[in-house]
Formats: C-alpha cells, structure tokens, sequence
C-alpha cells in the first residue's frame, strides 16, 4: 500500500532543458534531518536552503514544508513562490499557483486563479495533487474533488474511493483500496485507459500512465511517442511523470530514467539511494530514506539512535514524527511509533 510523505529529506535534484516532469502516488518516504543538495544544469529551481518536510514542484517554482509547518517556496513563478503564513501538512503546485492541506485537514490555494485554480472545496483532505491549471484533492472519505480548468472533462472524477491519487498536466489517477487504478482524463486525448489488475503505485504523463505492479515490475499505457512505454526490467517500488518521460525507483533505491530525451538527464551521483522523487515541467528532486531520522552515514544507516531521534521529534511536537501522515487532532499519536518501527524494519531500500 502507498503512502504520503511527512519526513526530512535532503534534496537532489537534476534537470534537462526538455519538458518533463514527476507526478507521484505515494508521494515519497524519505530521510532523516538533512540540508538540500542540488544537481541541475539551472539554479532556477534550487530549494531554499533548509530542512524539510514534505515538497512539491510545479511547472517553474517549488514549495517546501519545513518541520515546524510553515511553508518556504522557491522558483521562477514569484507570485507563488511566496509561501502563506501558517501551519500546513501537504502541498501542491500548479503552473504560478499552489494548493495546500492545513493542520485540521482544510484547504487553501493562492496563486494565478485564471480558472478557479484556488477555489478550493470545503471538507477536510489527506492529500492534493497538481496539474497545469487544475488540483484534485483526496478527501478524508476517500473520495477525489477536483477543480480548476475544466475543458478536459478533468473535473469529473470516477466516484470511486482511493487510497492515493497522481495527476500529470492533462491526465489523473487514482489507486483504489484493492489496488486496481480508475482514470479521469482529458477528452478525447490519447491517454488512454490502465491495464487490468492489482498496482502499488501509479504515475502519469502527459499522454500516458506508468504502474507498478504488485511483483514489483512496471506496466505504461497511452501514447509512446517519447518510448515513456519502453519501461525497464526489474523491480521498483515507484515511478513517476508529469511531461514527457518518466523515472522509477528500483528496489535498491537507486533511480532509472527511460524515454527521449533521458539520455541528456543528469543522474544523481553514485552511491546515492532514493525512497521517492517529484518533478516539476522540467526538473526533478530525489528523496532520501525516512526511517534514517538521524541522517546518519555509516554503516549501517538505521540503528539505535533513529529511535531517540524520532522521540525526539515527537517530543517537540514536530511534523516530522506524524508518520502515519494522520490529519485528525491529535496529530502525533501512539501509532505513529508503531508506524516508524515499521519503516524502520523495512529499512531504506
């Protein structure tokens, strides 16, 4: 099952001047308390300078959630990259606006409003998604509300229930409680409908979608116009697209980037393991382990200590230690320990 991302994590990033992005479902497990590294051919979309959260990108500028709540954006898009006051517990960004989960679950959107982009809905949400000029939301129910741009037909979501959702610029997804994955999508398009069967995550492209199945092994649909179908043997454990050509994370962490024009991508140093990635249009962030609270670099990486670090944590009241990504007061409960345990016997790979 998937999950959403509420731990520290060191940045890398890395970019290519083609338009290509990440939009995942479980939005990412990543590391203990860290400092940002970036890998890009621009400083355009270098985080800010920090420790953080949870992060998204949009189509030119970023957000970060810092481990007290409060938001830090960065990018090109200077009308939304300026960060609400506050306490928040997820985001989204769009193209020049960004959507945002507060503490009691309620949303919030700022930014260009061209087509309602930040008229968000009432009611209380576990998760919010991006694309061009519309967000969708899960709500605590399990179901989606979408709004924003609607010529797509993209405002009319399948009234299913699901555990995650992913969105690209045109295209969503949805993974439901049994593991099979409903679309609503632009009309008309080539984007097609998913495969039949069970999926632990799912990604979507511009025209296309990438899953993965329950042996760990990926499965695309749609248009393959830049070989984003073409997918690579092995196993992983998750993938992701927004654009033109998608990335995946293999089940020793390290991370595999298929479809033209990835070979002009630069990929992340060696040695480097990665639990998660997102994207914006163009550039790309890789996330690092969660249960390694103490961002340790020895061997091995998780021990003892990861322990006293997420009391810690838990302790100060952090949003790092709201593991199971709860959103109901109050946050921090007792599960949350058994929640870490868990992460932690799974280790980072």
């Amino acid at each position: 099952m998937v999950d959403r991302l509420f731990m520290m994590f060191r940045f890398q990033t890395w970019r290519t001047a083609a338009a290509c992005g990440l939009a995942l479902v479980g939005s990412a497990v990543a590391s203990g308390p860290d400092e940002v590294t970036f890998m890009s051919v621009t400083t355009a979309y270098a985080p800010a300078p920090g420790l953080y959260v949870k992060v998204a990108a949009g189509a030119s500028h970023g957000m970060g959630i810092r481990e007290d709540g409060t938001l830090v954006g960065w990018g090109s898009s200077i009308a939304a990259s300026i960060p609400l006051p506050g306490q928040f517990l997820d985001v989204a960004c769009g193209e020049g606006f960004n959507v945002a989960i507060r503490m009691d679950g309620t949303l919030v959107g700022w930014g260009a409003n061209d087509h309602g982009e930040t008229d968000v809905p009432s009611g209380t949400f576990t998760q919010v998604v991006a694309g061009r000029q519309f967000a969708c939301g899960l709500r605590s129910d399990g179901t989606v509300a979408a709004w924003g741009l609607d010529t797509t037909g993209i405002n009319s979501p399948p009234p299913n229930t699901f555990v995650r959702i992913a969105c690209g610029s045109y295209n969503c997804a949805g993974l439901r409680p049994d593991g099979i994955i409903a679309v609503w999508r632009e009309s008309g398009g080539s984007f097609g409908s998913p495969p039949a069967g069970s999926f632990t995550a799912v990604a979507v492209g511009q025209y296309f979608g990438i899953a993965v199945r329950e042996d760990g092994g990926l499965t695309a649909w749609g248009d393959n116009s830049t070989g984003a179908l073409d997918v690579p043997g092995g196993s992983f454990k998750a993938v992701a697209c927004r654009l033109g050509f998608p990335a995946g994370i293999r089940a020793d962490g390290t991370i595999t980037i298929w479809g033209t024009p990835a070979q002009f991508l630069p990929t992340p140093a060696p040695g480097n393991t990665f639990s998660a990635i997102v994207a914006g249009d163009s550039f790309y962030y890789a996330l690092r382990c969660f249960p390694n609270c103490d961002n340790s670099t020895g061997s091995p990486p998780l021990n003892a200590n990861d322990f006293q670090c997420f009391l810690n944590r838990f302790a100060s009241g952090s949003v790092f230690a709201n593991c199971d990504s709860s959103t109901t007061a109050p946050i921090l409960t007792a599960n949350d320990f058994h929640c870490f345990l868990n992460r932690f016997a799974s280790g980072c790979e």
